[in-house]
């Protein structure tokens, strides 16, 4: 499990043993830091302020930097293995071949881009990016033909996720909602209790890998609580306190990790 910490750390933690490698980054992260693998799983990368960092999973020791266009712009980025995708702040979108760094294409949207993750359809690529102005838009990743366009009612400052089940992003008001991967839809919403803090994850279940559940960390005033809803229909199932502010959420099967300000990881098993 990959999950970004305080201090410009990236833990990847061992799902069997909870044995910890912790790798430093040379320069803060960008946007919602959000790790990603390479498409052999032997690299892992993140979108700092001065481009992307490639590091070895197996001793966390930096490969190489890949320099991005406007990187101090950056918002975020990620990676489906081949093609890197750098979001910027100025609606640019940027593709880039991961093992050249050469550029791909570039893509000018509605509004600044607040996040934007590489998706899997149908065996089809394409990327999704959330827009200032409540939109998350579809490109196709090879050419950035535009494949959907769906208005989310506002903002999703945390960008968006993908999953089996389609895509998932948060207003700023608290409302999750599920998009359709094939059309952009809205499958279905579920209002939090409060803001989001971090990105969703989605859990499965260990035997049938069926999409399961969703897993939420929202703030209230100066508490946070992580909450599961069903991944069907969104309802809440429950919500349990958290002793220790979030920095980020990912999740492993049917297992949550969440780290903290402190620099812990704490891991939750969701039955």
């Amino acid at each position: 499990a990959l999950v970004p910490a305080a201090g410009n750390v990236i833990c990847s933690t061992n799902l069997l043993s909870g044995e910890i490698l912790r790798i430093k980054l040379e320069h803060p992260p960008v946007g919602t830091p959000q790790p990603f693998t390479t498409k052999d799983g032997s690299r892992l990368g993140v979108a700092t302020k001065s481009g992307v960092e490639i590091f070895k999973l197996d001793d966390g020791k930096q490969v190489h930097m890949v320099s991005l266009p406007a990187a101090n712009s950056a918002t975020g980025s990620d990676c489906d293995g081949e093609t890197l995708f750098s979001a910027r702040d100025d609606g640019v979108l940027c593709a880039i071949t991961a093992a050249t760094a050469l550029s791909k294409w570039q893509m000018k949207l509605s509004a600044s881009i607040l996040g934007a993750i590489a998706c899997r359809s149908g065996g089809k690529g394409f990327v999704a990016a959330a827009t200032a102005n409540g939109r998350v838009t579809a490109l196709a990743s090879n050419d950035h033909a535009e494949l959907w366009s769906q208005d989310v009612g506002g903002p999703c400052p945390l960008g968006v996720i993908d999953s089996k089940s389609g895509l998932l992003c948060v207003r700023q008001d608290g409302m999750l909602q599920l998009l359709k991967s094939e059309d952009g839809k809205i499958a279905w919403s579920a209002q939090l209790p409060g803001a989001a803090a971090v990105l969703p994850a989605v859990l499965r279940d260990p035997a049938s890998q069926a999409e399961t559940n969703v897993a939420v960390i929202v703030l209230d005033k100066d508490n946070a609580a992580w909450l599961v809803l069903t991944a069907m229909d969104g309802k809440i199932r429950w919500q349990s306190r958290l002793s220790q502010q979030p920095v980020a959420l990912s999740a492993h099967l049917n297992r949550i990790f969440v780290s903290s300000v402190n620099g812990d990881v704490m891991a939750f098993d969701v039955k």
